[in-house]
């Protein structure tokens, strides 16, 4: 159950755009649009997925990549997919049009990280049938390549159309999977909307009364209500600097992070 709130509670603040201050993590090096670091993905599934990646981001401008660790180290996945997303900086500056899809293999889970230009098409009930209906079924069958492949594929068709997502396999399969909301994602989007309300209004209130600013701890990472920016040993950095992005080389060809940035937008779930 603490397990459980903590992980809600890092969600909420995300989502309210209070800083988190991360505290130990490693962000690996965006070396590739696929950083299979649990080795989930055979090589040559994994080239495909790089070069479809690649060609997305060249033809659309969307910046979607992988990531896949072995253990979180006793981070939540949000934490850590927050922070990864950030630090590389996915999709362009101003448009925010990055995604970041995170599998721990070890916890068995995994998210999907919308920035902030694709929440309104790559929303929380969207993630949340993508990883239901696509990655995790075939997670449960020991598919892993399958369900990360087809699940970036639907993150894809999603953010930029079924035309401009084509590549991998057949998109009307995997469009109708996540066509339209349940009345259960509906609902638990008006659940979150009104506790992220409530929370805004505390938060508000405590504005009101003078006094020295406090930092809470929730989980891995230290939050300020009051202040914006990041803290590593004891510097501040802004949300600029932060979101520099990563880079990489593939095939000849280059990428690097165009500077997006991510406001905790997304969904988790587990197999």
């Amino acid at each position: 159950m603490v397990k459980y709130f903590r992980r809600a509670a890092v969600y909420l603040f995300i989502c309210m755009g209070i800083p988190l201050y991360a505290v130990g993590i490693s962000v690996p090096q965006l070396t590739a649009p696929v950083v299979d670091l649990a080795d989930l993905i055979p090589e040559q599934e994994e080239q495909q997925l790089n070069a479809y990646l690649m060609n997305l981001s060249d033809n659309t401008g969307t910046q979607i990549a992988v990531l896949t660790v072995q253990t979180l180290d006793g981070y939540t996945i949000e934490e850590y997919s927050i922070e990864t997303a950030q630090t590389w900086g996915l999709g362009q500056k101003g448009q925010d049009n990055g995604a970041l899809l995170t599998v721990a293999f070890e916890e068995r889970e995994v998210r999907i990280e919308s920035g902030y230009g694709l929440e309104a098409l790559l929303t929380d009930a969207k993630c949340g049938q993508i990883i239901r209906n696509i990655i995790t079924p075939s997670f449960k069958n020991g598919e892993f390549a399958r369900g990360i492949l087809s699940g970036v594929q639907a993150m894809a068709i999603v953010a930029v159309g079924e035309e401009s997502a084509a590549g991998l396999y057949d998109t009307e399969p995997i469009a109708k999977a996540v066509e339209g909301s349940t009345q259960n994602d509906e609902l638990l989007d008006i659940i979150s909307v009104i506790i992220i309300v409530t929370l805004v209004v505390f938060m508000r209130l405590m504005l009101v009364f003078p006094g020295k600013r406090n930092r809470w701890r929730i989980g891995g990472v230290w939050i300020d209500p009051f202040i914006g920016g990041t803290y590593y040993g004891g510097r501040r950095h802004s949300r600029e600097n932060r979101s520099s992005g990563g880079s990489f080389r593939f095939s000849g060809g280059s990428f690097k992070g165009g500077g997006g940035s991510f406001g905790g937008g997304g969904a988790s779930g587990k197999w």
